[in-house]
């Protein structure tokens, strides 16, 4: 008998194939005629600090966001073991806390320690990647004061027809990836499928001490197993295009299996993390003549996170710790082009946020909340024919607070801050740019600095905004 993995296998084969002939069987178009106007590169276009990774730099790695950015120079990827595994970035000085990661500009969502797990973002259908070094364009919205990175998996409207495209990779530690990518796009419709299945064992030999350093008789030489990755996404969007007007919606669905290794001198059997994901995004977009663009987003996601240890092999006691994130965020933002020389940049989100945990006592009134409110007001100038830009922005955060520790009385905390930044860019010639920006931001503690885990971990609730 075939097993489970075995015919998942063959399943994304015949799946690949077909997209292969679909491909093949696409009768060639001819188009009009039409002059084609080079654009400005995102680094000329924009006066912040800006890296733009291209599509033909993703797919020279497994395309999950912590295995690219270990190309990308400034960029630190700490890493807790192989594929799949718990892995983070530190961008000039930037923690991880302090770094954002969004996809087509909506924020993605965060797990309970306020960061994101940089091994699980997949790239299987991203276009290219924007890395700000430093402060960020209004917007992308969010409050932060360290970097951002924003996914772009919209693909470019000035084509017509079907294309497919599917990556078979295997690799070290019995690692397989499959990855498949449809799209449709004429003059109403852009419809894009991805679907990507990662398999990877992560089992290594190792010296193993004992815990004895100094004592050579106990050591022995064993195989680090309990370590294995599996994962599933599915991503769908669907554009409608009118005249002035787009409205798009998108889904994505991901679950996955990561066991836990331990320590390096341990050799864990049976615990393991299971986790679920789903996110629906609608985004409408409005252009009022040639002046004036408006764009307004939805999200609600949720995060399910398990953590099975039924031996007690890395926690405390027998444990089934069960986290869910609940998140619907509000973008709305408008482009103002006053005059010539002048623009405007305005920026309203309002974001809320559940957490529900069961923890290791099986309490079932444990949970965190956060409503939070943003405004940003960036006005910008253009001078001498474009070669000189300036922008300013000023940001108002507020936060509201509250947490429910088992039977205890419900905790309220709130918080606010400005934040104030300049940045300027001048093109003095062809071959030189030249980029400048300062400026005073906050970040408000995460809930989880603040209350702990609702467990064991205790936060510390007379935290300030870090700046």
């Amino acid at each position: 008998m075939y097993s489970f993995q075995q015919w998942i296998y063959f399943f994304f084969f015949l799946l690949g194939t077909f997209t292969a002939v679909l491909q093949a069987q696409e009768k060639p178009k001819e188009l009009p005629k039409e002059i084609i106007v080079a654009e400005k590169e995102p680094l000329l276009q924009k006066t912040e600090l800006i890296r733009v990774i291209t599509k033909d730099e993703i797919n020279k790695d497994i395309p999950y966001l912590s295995e690219v950015l270990k190309r990308v120079i400034g960029i630190r990827i700490n890493e807790s073991g192989g594929i799949g595994q718990y892995a983070t970035a530190l961008i000039r000085g930037s923690s991880n806390q302090q770094i954002k990661i969004y996809k087509n500009g909506m924020p993605i969502s965060e797990n309970r320690f306020g960061t994101v797990d940089l091994s699980k973002v997949s790239l299987a259908n991203a276009e290219s990647i924007e890395i700000y070094k430093g402060f960020v364009p209004a917007n992308l919205g969010s409050s932060h004061m360290g970097a951002a990175i924003n996914i772009i998996t919209n693909k470019k409207e000035d084509r017509d027809g079907a294309e497919g495209s599917t990556r078979l990779t295997y690799g070290s530690f019995n690692s397989f990836l499959f990855s498949t990518n449809m799209n449709e796009i004429n003059s109403k419709y852009l419809i894009n499928l991805s679907l990507d299945y990662t398999d990877a064992k992560n089992n290594y030999k190792f010296h193993n001490d004992r815990g004895t350093p100094y004592n050579n008789a106990d050591d022995s030489n064993d195989l680090k197993t309990n370590n294995s990755f599996q994962e599933l996404n599915i991503q769908n969007e669907v554009t409608r295009k009118y005249e002035n007007v787009q409205l798009a919606v998108s889904f994505s669905g991901k679950s996955g299996s990561q066991e836990l290794g331990g320590p390096q001198n341990s050799i864990i059997k049976e615990a393991k993390n299971l986790y679920n994901e789903l996110s629906l995004t609608s985004l409408f977009k409005s252009n009022f003549e040639t002046h004036l663009h408006w764009e307004s987003s939805l999200l609600t996601s949720m995060n399910n996170n398990l953590l099975s240890d039924p031996l007690g092999e890395i926690g405390f006691a027998t444990d089934r710790t069960k986290n869910s994130l609940y998140k619907i965020v509000n973008k709305n933002y408008l482009h103002w082009d006053v005059s010539e020389n002048f623009y405007a940049n305005f920026l309203m989100e309002p974001k809320s946020e559940l957490n529900n945990k069961n923890d290791k006592l099986n309490q079932q009134d444990s949970y965190w909340k956060r409503n939070s409110f943003l405004l940003t007001f960036e006005p910008g100038l253009k001078l001498w024919l474009e070669k000189l830009e300036i922008k300013s922005g000023l940001s108002f955060f507020y936060n509201a607070d509250n947490v429910n520790k088992f039977d205890q009385k419900e905790i309220s905390n709130s918080n606010s801050h400005f934040d104030m930044q300049l940045s300027g860019k001048y093109i003095s010639n062809s071959n030189n740019l030249f980029k400048t920006s300062f400026g005073k931001v906050y970040r408000a503690p995460s809930l989880y600095e603040l209350f702990g885990d609702t467990g064991v971990v205790v936060g510390n609730q007379q935290l300030k905004n870090e700046s």
